[in-house]
């Protein structure tokens, strides 16, 4: 398992930002990182 550090999840949003800049598929972009960043950060209870 990868330990997803703080610059990881930025690297994440930031190459999901680009992908999806000057697009109208930007909104889908944040929308996206946060389901990416969700899947990645599971709660230790």
């Amino acid at each position: 398992e990868k330990k997803v550090t703080r610059e990881a999840l930025k690297e994440i949003r930031r190459e999901l930002r680009e992908k999806s800049e000057g697009d109208k598929l930007e909104e889908f972009g944040e929308e996206a990182a946060k389901a990416v960043l969700e899947s990645y950060i599971v709660p230790k209870k």
